[in-house]
């Protein structure tokens, strides 16, 4: 499985000042790697209204990703706090 970062998502990690969320976070994005959809292991919900978007939640921190089962691709669109991670950007 390929994990692709958007620039706003990795921008985000290096922007992120407590190594302690950002270690989980990467933990997280290198789970994907293995499992794109981890429901059992994770506090995922799909993205009403979107064929393939799902979240992924850790604390107040949002990953937004889409899943394409035929390249087997991850797209991460975002990493944010969970006030401004649904916004449009």
């Amino acid at each position: 499985m390929k994990v692709i970062l958007s620039n706003q998502a990795e921008k985000f990690l290096d922007d992120l000042h407590h190594d302690k969320y950002r270690k989980k976070l990467w933990e997280m994005i290198d789970h994907l790697e293995l499992d794109p959809i981890p429901y059992k292991k994770y506090d995922l919900k799909k993205i009403e209204g979107t064929k393939n978007s799902y979240r992924l939640r850790k604390g107040d921190f949002r990953i937004i990703y889409a899943y394409d089962n035929e390249t087997k691709t991850v797209h991460i669109t975002s990493i944010d706090r969970r006030k401004r991670a649904y916004k449009k950007r």
